[in-house]
């Protein structure tokens, strides 16, 4: 049996199942490979990217996912989770797709012997799934979550599926995914990074923008910002990262990462630092010698409540791909 969203029902004393609200969580994928500059300097190369997403939600893969824990008796145990994509809809014109991905794992628990007083270790078969929409033109995704499948896990197992679809599509593409925010600008950033007290490590990471075709067309001539460095290098991925072991942690005010921070604004003078940040072209992320963390990626997701999972998920998700894309 499948739990599907039983945190968005109450059981009703009469029997009934009422329907409480459903919160949706929204991401982009992203082409992480050489190709994305190919398209830059030929748009109409843009519909391999359908292709290749229509493509691989076809294969229907699945993803297991193998992790070790310490048991009660101080043996490792391992422990599987099986990720299974099923697509139930492509549209003719490969504009929208529609599916499931289900995460089938053991939940393990304890049991009461009452004869010896003893807790015995158990576990049970559990099946979770969450609804997707996904726009194929922008590489936009919807989703809703469970209590045991949540949003983040979702975009871990979800372009790991994608990416094992695509082993054999030529020509060959890779794609990363970010959760859609609401766009923090470079202010905002710099507040919150000082508001987490003593950071131990920070992190920028960039990579080359799948822009809708607006932008597109802006980014034909590459001849401006480190988009033409990036494309020159061949980097689909650039990441900078500081470390202080000291007791005041990282200078925030010093040049080098002032300089560093500022460059967030230099990827390309059509695309804000807030656009940029809202699509998951750059991320800054830091960990505090306390143990806060900051993400501009989770600082503000973007993020939509409905009453009526199987009645308004797509047009809510249609209407969130339009906010997004204003």
């Amino acid at each position: 049996s499948y739990n599907y969203c039983l945190d968005q029902f109450t059981l009703l004393a009469n029997g009934e199942l009422l329907f409480m609200s459903t919160t949706l969580y929204f991401a982009k994928l992203n082409l992480a490979s050489e190709e994305i500059y190919k398209i830059y300097k030929d748009p109409q190369k843009r519909i391999e990217l359908k292709l290749a997403l229509s493509e691989s939600l076809r294969q229907e893969c699945h993803w297991d996912k193998e992790s070790f824990f310490i048991g009660d008796d101080g043996i490792p145990v391992s422990q599987k989770v099986e990720y299974q994509l099923r697509t139930l809809s492509i549209d003719e014109d490969m504009s929208y797709a529609e599916g499931w991905l289900y995460k089938k794992s053991i939940l393990r628990y304890n049991s009461l012997l009452e004869e010896t007083k003893e807790l015995v270790p158990k576990g049970v078969e559990n099946t979770e799934v969450i609804r997707f929409y996904f726009d194929l033109d922008h590489e936009l995704i919807g989703y809703n979550t469970t209590n045991r499948f949540g949003y983040k896990e979702f975009l871990e197992a979800f372009v790991h599926v994608i990416n094992l679809g695509l082993d054999d599509f030529e020509p060959e593409m890779y794609f990363t995914i970010s959760l859609c925010s609401k766009g923090i600008g470079l202010d905002d950033i710099k507040e919150a990074l000082g508001e987490i007290g003593k950071i131990k490590e920070l992190q920028f990471i960039i990579q080359p923008p799948n822009p809708a075709q607006e932008l597109l067309n802006h980014l034909q001539e590459l001849g401006e910002g480190r988009l033409e460095n990036m494309d020159q290098a061949n980097v689909t991925r650039m990441d900078v990262t500081f470390q202080s072991t000291g007791e005041s942690g990282l200078n925030l005010d010093s040049t080098l990462i002032d300089e560093e921070l500022n460059k967030l604004q230099g990827i390309h003078q059509a695309l804000s630092p807030e656009e940029a940040n809202k699509n998951g072209y750059i991320k800054v992320t830091a960990v505090s010698k306390t143990g806060r963390k900051f993400s501009s990626e989770e600082a503000k997701p973007f993020k939509k409540v409905i009453n009526d999972l199987l009645g308004d998920f797509k047009d809510a998700c249609k209407d969130a791909f339009t906010e997004l894309l204003s």
